[in-house]
């Protein structure tokens, strides 16, 4: 069963977002949904797995600036914006 919910949203973007639902053969409503599934879903707990040999090789590809660090939680904030925000 579907509970409904009322959302204040600017004309604009109510527009794109229709437009958008419409190309990806879909609604505005189940964009919603799947976008509010996928920010509130609750972190699982880490599996202790083993690394094979050609993932371990991969380590430190990846340079970072002096004293910066990865923001796992900013990459993906501008990941889901990006796939669902365009302007």
């Amino acid at each position: 069963m579907k509970t409904k919910l009322t959302l204040s949203i600017d004309p604009e973007v109510v527009a794109r977002a229709k437009d958008e639902a419409q190309r990806r053969g879909t609604s505005v409503s189940d964009m919603v949904e799947t976008y509010l599934a996928v920010v509130s879903k609750p972190d699982e707990p880490q599996k202790a797995i083993e690394i094979s040999p050609l993932l371990k090789s991969f380590s430190g590809v990846i340079k970072l600036k002096d004293g910066e660090e990865f923001d796992y939680d900013k990459v993906r904030y501008e990941y889901l914006k990006e796939k669902y925000l365009r302007d």
